[in-house]
Parts: structure tokens; C-alpha cells; sequence
């Protein structure tokens, strides 16, 4: 058993109550976080603004921590690897997941929202959705990572067409 904050139903906080860990499936791992982020996502979720949420649920996307234990099948990562989660898992079945446009499959779920996330010491994320963290990266830097940075390369790179050696100026970031 874990404690965990637990959003019961829209428009109430979360409680802390005791919830099973998991074992990891085949392609999936565990781990133990270091740090997870609380994002304005986190709150229009609790609110009600995402139509997907399925409740109850464990809030939270910025996953941040060691790998405690692997599935079978999980040959990317081994115990002890410091890691960070994408905020979702991406389908791998559909033209975008194909052409390494994972952000905008529309057949994602989203941690916290569809999945069990990140409020809890131990969380269970399949192998597609980890990235290692490089040791001069904090573990704090690490959880928000997939959120903040992900939505600004995108911006950069998709939207405002950025190439190598151009100056931006960045006034703030957030979700």
C-alpha cells in the first residue's frame, strides 16, 4: 500500500488515502519519484475542463524519479535509471505515433486524467513514455520536462518555424 491524493468527483479537492501499488505489466515500469509538478492542468482537471477524465483518479503528469522495478519485455531502462514521463502514452498505432508525431495522437491518454498519475510515491508508466535523465539534470528540472519543454519546442519549432542560431525571448511558461 501507497498514499496517494485521490480527486473522488469534479469540484472537490483531493484526499490523501491509502491505494494498492502496482506491478508493472509486461512493457511497463515502476517508479519511485523523486518529485512530481503540480500544473494548472492538474486544477482544470479537478474543475472538470478535461471531458476524459475518468474519476476517481490520481491527479498529476510531471513524473519525475528512479526506475524501483521493470516488465519482462522492457529492454530501454534497468533499476536504479533516473527517468522522466511524457505527460501521456501515446497509441504507436496511428499516422502520427508512425511519424514520430506522438504529441498529437488523438488517441493518447493523458496521466491524471485517463490513467493513474503522478500524486503518489510509486507510479506505474509503460516504457514508450520514459526518457532517461541525464545526471546533470535535476530531478525537479526533470518532472516538469515533458510539460513546459514540450510545449515550447513545439511552439519554436512547429509554429514559429525557429532554426538554429535565432534569438527568442522567452516572457513566461506555463500549461
Amino acid at each position: 500500500m501507497q498514499k496517494a491524493a485521490v480527486l473522488e468527483r469534479i469540484n472537490e479537492y483531493p484526499r490523501v488515502k491509502e491505494v494498492d501499488e502496482e506491478e508493472p505489466g509486461d512493457n511497463e515500469v515502476i517508479i519511485e519519484q523523486d518529485v512530481t509538478g503540480i500544473c494548472y492542468r492538474d486544477i482544470l482537471t479537478m474543475e472538470g475542463f478535461f471531458p476524459r477524465a475518468k474519476f476517481p483518479i490520481i491527479p498529476g503528469h510531471e513524473i519525475s524519479g528512479r526506475v524501483k522495478e521493470v516488465g519482462r519485455n522492457v529492454i530501454k531502462f534497468k533499476k536504479g535509471d533516473r527517468v522522466a514521463s511524457l505527460i501521456y502514452v501515446p497509441c504507436g498505432n496511428c499516422e502520427f505515433c508512425r511519424t514520430g508525431r506522438e504529441n498529437l495522437c488523438r488517441n493518447k491518454k493523458v496521466f491524471g486524467e485517463e490513467l493513474q498519475g503522478a500524486y503518489r510515491k510509486y507510479v506505474r508508466v509503460p516504457e514508450i513514455s520514459l526518457v532517461k535523465v541525464p545526471r546533470n539534470v535535476s530531478p525537479e528540472a526533470a518532472a516538469i520536462s515533458a510539460c513546459v519543454t514540450g510545449m515550447v519546442v513545439q511552439a519554436l519549432e512547429t509554429v514559429g518555424h525557429l532554426k538554429a542560431g535565432e534569438n527568442v525571448l522567452i516572457t513566461g511558461a506555463g500549461g
